[in-house]
């Protein structure tokens, strides 16, 4: 695609900011508390066996420089493994409830699939001495991409049209290649507008797209916007810590 790109980034404001280091310092903290006391607590189990909502919160609602940080000083292997575990559990819901993947919701077994190749991924990435280095700028940080991006793995790059629906691309872009060149850990490709012609996020194969701020209680259902509403709602709803989408 030759279209401009941006990325969504939690809390931007906080880091790029000097007069707010002391919310990112806070915050690093309070993450490092978090895995100090679960190392402890879970010693000889899951590393997230147990694991309180609050502490999940604090590691979610983190920003990838706070999460940086926090990868300098711990564990890395063990905190990586974490990190991507409740970001995906996370993510899992959240297409549960507002649909923000390139997924059939009735196909459970496609989520399983991706599941699998996140653990592969990781693995690989871990198993990789040469890679095994906070160097890289998003070392394990999660990351999904708009489906209008080209992939090998994930294999399908589908737009949301049916048209392309079993689409597997003989290449990958190169926002891609170089997202993994650093150490990303791709998470399954996001809803969209078909074609990426769109502005709410509704006309996709795979159903309408809901942002995570809407109110299930009131009927209060809000858009992320479009076309790449499912890449808004993922980082929104703290499920990957970064999305890319198009313009």
């Amino acid at each position: 695609s030759n279209s401009s790109l941006f990325v969504m980034l939690r809390r931007t404001n906080d880091y790029l900011n000097n007069k707010n280091n002391v919310l990112m310092n806070n915050g690093v903290l309070r993450i490092k508390k978090v895995f100090k006391y679960c190392t402890e607590r879970n010693k000889g189990r899951g590393f997230f066996e147990n694991l309180h909502e609050k502490e999940s919160e604090h590691i979610l609602s983190s920003s990838i420089v706070e999460m940086k940080e926090l990868l300098e000083n711990v564990d890395e292997n063990e905190a990586i493994k974490a990190l991507v575990e409740v970001s995906w559990d996370q993510t899992k819901k959240l297409h549960r409830k507002y649909n923000c993947l390139a997924i059939d919701l009735e196909k459970e077994d496609s989520l399983l699939e991706e599941e699998k190749r996140i653990e592969r991924e990781l693995e690989n990435l871990l198993n990789n001495q040469e890679s095994n280095s906070t160097n890289k700028l998003l070392y394990g940080i999660p990351i999904a991409i708009k489906d209008n991006f080209c992939s090998t793995d994930p294999k399908k790059t589908t737009c949301a049209s049916k048209m392309l629906e079993n689409y597997e691309s003989p290449y990958e872009a190169t926002i891609i290649t170089r997202l993994k060149e650093q150490g990303a850990i791709i998470f399954p490709k996001t809803n969209l507008d078909e074609f990426a012609m769109g502005s709410f996020s509704t006309r996709s194969i795979y159903g309408p797209t809901l942002n995570p701020y809407s109110d299930y209680q009131t009927n209060k259902f809000l858009s992320p916007g479009g076309s790449s509403g499912g890449s808004a709602a993922i980082v929104a709803g703290f499920g990957s810590f970064a999305s890319f989408g198009s313009d």
